[in-house]
């Protein structure tokens, strides 16, 4: 075990091959787990109605003002997948910024590319083309300030990815949150510019 700061990540279990037995039986590997985090400034973002924010300490999951403009986009980079790798869990998980109850509601869907850029002014999330597979979320629950939470299972998001025949190992992926909710209904969690760095384990 070892440890690194961490603030927004990525955690799949994946099966990365076969195994072959004696009496040359083949079974599948047992599953993996790899962690990718956001390692850019530029990679965990909000955009409201076309206005794209890359520095602030904190990202938001869900609405700003605009019910129909919010989004959020985090990317994480050499995500050493091989294609078509066997997906068996995927999840992200956020670091909570403060105490807040506070209604959230969001639509999940990767960027459906065998390689996610940066995101920019050019470049926004809202303007991903995005997976078929979706994760709507909604959940109206008390987050405490420096509590790792766990949201949905997105395995059907990164396996659309790693499947698709222009993905390749270390590529790059996004995934985009577009906020379903009312005005301001968001919880906040720290971004990869947050100021005092949370340390825990990455990979055990």
């Amino acid at each position: 075990m070892f440890n690194r700061i961490r603030k927004i990540y990525l955690t799949v279990a994946v099966i990365l091959g076969f195994l072959i037995l004696p009496g040359n039986v083949s079974a599948q590997a047992a599953p993996t787990t790899v962690t990718f985090q956001v390692s850019s400034s530029s990679d965990d973002a909000n955009e409201v109605d076309g206005i794209l924010n890359t520095s602030n300490t904190k990202v938001w999951l869900g609405n700003d003002v605009s019910t129909t403009g919010s989004f959020t986009g985090l990317r994480f980079t050499n995500v050493n997948i091989p294609q078509r790798a066997i997906i068996t869990s995927a999840y992200l998980e956020v670091y909570s910024s403060q105490n807040q109850w506070i209604f959230m509601q969001f639509d999940m869907a990767g960027e459906a590319t065998g390689n996610s850029l940066t995101f920019s002014a050019l470049s926004l999330p809202s303007q991903r083309l995005l997976t078929a597979a979706k994760v709507n979320h909604s959940s109206n629950n008390n987050w405490l300030a420096g509590i790792w939470y766990q949201l949905d299972d997105i395995t059907p998001l990164i396996q659309e990815i790693v499947d698709r025949s222009d993905w390749s190992s270390s590529s790059s992926l996004s995934i985009v949150l577009k906020g379903t909710g009312p005005s301001w209904a968001r919880k906040f969690v720290n971004s990869l510019d947050v100021s005092n760095g949370v340390e825990g384990p990455l990979l055990s």
